[in-house]
């Protein structure tokens, strides 16, 4: 858990934000928080909730996120072929096992989605969990953005158990989870997707793929001399090409924080590979790629190439190096997702109705709560491409 304190909540988004370098850890403490609030509602409606699965439920909601690893969803299933979530089951079983194994079955049945009584599984992951009621305030407030503000508090006081045990809303609180999506819809506008955003988190794939590749399957070993002992550690185990969920490796993994990457961003700078070499001095001394193209379809291999010779003229590399700096990021954004389970509003008879049902407002059309691709083409700083050509590339973008 105090490893979360040394990885940030929105990555390298306070490139963009400087404010926003809050932690997991802040995250994942208000999660509870949030967690000890709805047991008190639901305890005040009458609703049975054992000591067993209140403990159970803030101990998830605490470890929901223990394993992320460094920049957290920017370079999840990179550095290791696996996703945050199952690494957060693979710790609480190690942490369980060692301090409260009568918990295990319990906990790890809720953060599957497994657990009998549904809306324990639903306010851990839903289209209406405590972990966005937390990070949408959160991450609102640090990034300075008002838009994304949501009234948790009054969410949680409206917030019932349906029949069959389903979390639901009282319907008087319609309004109250329309500002909620709208809230995400802005912060994935303004905060998420921010265009310097994405392009710094494209030019952190890329450079650590290339670094992952050149270290890995060319067994450029140089590469690490410098680097912080467990950075070495981690990509000596790696270089085992063991990808299974083994312990060591795991473990290794799991020294790793942001500063780790940052350190060895810097190191890269002084790299005698040019891909390398242009990729971490972008990033340490924010020099970013410039998006130059933002579009919701896909993008031609010619737009590419045109690119990529500019970039080669410009910045004086060979054409396979400046074809993989050009960068092409797919992000997808859904406020609200229309196939998935829904959230589920209560009426006065009891009866339980969807949101898409009930939603009556024009305040927003509900093509933009549903989720979509966009590609963003972003070239390195300093390159320009020809007037005719960006003029081009302006007029197709969505939202530049």
């Amino acid at each position: 858990m105090q490893r979360l304190r040394h990885i940030k909540q929105l990555g390298l988004t306070e490139l963009v934000f400087p404010s926003a370098t809050h932690t997991r850890f802040q995250h994942a403490i208000g999660t509870y928080y949030l967690g000890l609030l709805t047991i008190e509602t639901f305890r005040e409606k009458g609703i049975h909730i054992s000591t067993e699965e209140e403990q159970a439920l803030t101990v998830a909601l605490l470890c929901h996120d223990i394993g992320h690893g460094p920049y957290s969803h920017a370079l999840e299933g990179i550095l290791l072929p696996f996703s945050h979530e199952e690494l957060t089951i693979w710790c609480i079983n190690q942490l369980l096992n060692e301090l409260e194994p009568d918990l295990l079955p319990a906990v790890i049945s809720m953060l599957t989605g497994k657990y009998s009584r549904k809306f324990f599984n639903q306010l851990i992951s839903s289209q209406l969990d405590l972990d966005r009621l937390d990070y949408l305030a959160r991450d609102s407030f640090f990034a300075g953005v008002s838009e994304g503000r949501v009234g948790y508090e009054r969410i949680i006081k409206l917030m019932c158990v349906g029949e069959n045990e389903q979390l639901a809303v009282e319907v008087k609180g319609f309004h109250s989870i329309e500002r909620f999506l709208m809230a995400r819809y802005a912060m994935y506008r303004q905060v998420y997707l921010h265009k310097t955003a994405v392009s710094a988190e494209a030019m952190l794939k890329k450079l650590v793929r290339v670094f992952m590749q050149k270290v890995i399957d060319m067994n450029e070993v140089s590469l690490l001399e410098n680097m912080p002992g467990e950075i070495r550690l981690f990509f000596n185990r790696l270089k085992s090409r063991d990808n299974r969920l083994n312990d060591a490796l795991i473990e290794a993994f799991l020294q790793l924080t942001d500063e780790h990457i940052w350190v060895m961003i810097k190191e890269l700078t002084r790299s005698t590979d040019k891909l390398i070499s242009i990729l971490a001095k972008g990033l340490y001394y924010r020099k970013l790629h410039k998006v130059v193209l933002i579009s919701n379809s896909t993008i031609p291999d010619t737009l590419v190439d045109q690119l990529a010779q500019r970039v080669a003229t410009d910045l004086d590399v060979e054409r396979n190096i400046a074809k993989e700096l050009v960068l092409v990021e797919e992000v997808k954004a859904a406020a609200y997702m229309y196939g998935e389970e829904p959230i589920l509003f209560v009426l006065p008879s009891g009866k339980l109705v969807d949101y898409a049902q009930l939603r009556k407002s024009e305040l927003m059309c509900l093509n933009n709560l549903q989720e979509s691709s966009y590609f963003y083409v972003c070239i390195p700083y300093g390159v320009e491409p020809e007037e005719e050509l960006l003029r081009q590339l302006k007029e197709q973008s969505v939202w530049i």
